[in-house]
């Protein structure tokens, strides 16, 4: 009982910490984007 609800705490730590990289990688390719955006204005 006690070993699947550690399971489940990693599992559901290890999405959200993937969710974070995910986002964060997303917002800087849009921040690269806004930058060529910027430099050609």
């Amino acid at each position: 009982m006690m070993i699947g609800l550690k399971q489940e705490a990693r599992d559901s730590i290890i999405h959200v910490f993937s969710c974070r990289i995910y986002g964060l990688r997303k917002y800087k390719n849009k921040i690269k984007g806004d930058e060529e955006i910027a430099k050609k204005l």
